[in-house]
């Protein structure tokens, strides 16, 4: 009993640096959306697109993939849709993102999916995500979309180690996605995506944080359930 109750408080305190670990990296991507020169690279982007003529939309669509593939933050590219495309490219970047998306899922679960699974289990929060999600399926899929706090690219990975179904996972992530699709495409098709719409950004941070914190309480009922499994019983 003495050993248990000693273990208690060293696996609260190890989540506790979990979930530090995990703010911090947060913290910086907001802060970074507010203080880089993002709307010097949206310029570019847009005025890059818009070049290329026709192929423009297509060029839109493969790059916005492979940013998705290869971790790159999406945000600057959805506002530069509203730059270039206007309101259309609501549709356009929910269609590439879930192209991209999809295509990170299946590379987690059918190219690495055991060594990611490896992964996660090392950590309890992660573990207890990957058992909500197992539990909760698309619910807690299309909450975690709708957080401004959770990577989006982590997120593909990470789901495609769990028990969800693909179409489950792609109908969950696209209509996840489109409130904060709408806001950046919006904020983009205004013109100046780095001074204008501030009220409306905070709003959209305030409805994912009350996203994100339904999903993770949902979580942290799964990670005391999980605690409590690996304690010792007498």
């Amino acid at each position: 009993m003495a050993a248990a109750n000693a273990a208690a408080p060293q696996s609260q305190t190890r989540f506790s640096w979990k979930w530090l670990a995990l703010g911090a990296p947060i913290a910086g991507a907001i802060a970074a959306w507010f203080l880089l020169p993002v709307q010097d690279w949206i310029e570019w982007f847009t005025d890059a697109i818009h070049d290329l003529g026709a192929w423009g939309v297509a060029a839109f669509v493969l790059v916005y993939v492979l940013a998705t593939v290869l971790m790159i933050p999406p945000s600057v590219f959805t506002v530069a849709a509203g730059v270039a495309f206007g309101l259309v490219g609501v549709p356009l970047v929910v269609l590439s993102a879930t192209l991209g998306a999809s295509l990170a899922f299946l590379i987690a679960r059918y190219g690495a999916r055991e060594w990611f699974k490896r992964y996660v289990q090392k950590y309890p929060l992660a573990k207890a995500i990957r058992e909500a999600v197992n539990d909760e399926g698309w619910k807690i899929v299309a909450m975690l979309r709708l957080s401004p706090v959770i990577p989006f690219n982590v997120q593909n990975y990470f789901f495609g180690t769990t028990e969800i179904s693909f179409w489950r996972y792609v109908l969950a992530t696209s209509l996840g996605m489109i409130p904060g699709t709408a806001l950046y495409v919006y904020l983009g098709s205004l013109g100046s995506p780095g001074s204008e719409g501030g009220a409306v950004k905070w709003i959209f941070f305030a409805i994912g944080l009350v996203a994100t914190g339904i999903a993770f309480w949902i979580v942290k009922r799964k990670t005391d359930r999980l605690m409590g499994a690996d304690q010792p019983t007498n």
